[in-house]
This record gives C-alpha cells, sequence and structure tokens, in this order.
C-alpha cells in the first residue's frame, strides 16, 4: 500500500495507473 500511496501523490511510481 506504500507504493500505492506514493505513486498517487507523486506519480513517479509504475503505480501511475492508481
Amino acid at each position: 500500500m506504500l507504493v500505492a500511496a506514493k505513486g498517487v501523490q507523486g506519480h513517479s511510481g509504475p503505480w501511475s495507473n492508481v
């Protein structure tokens, strides 16, 4: 869940979809 939260806040991860 940490990765998802980071992607949502920074959009700098592989979770750009979420």
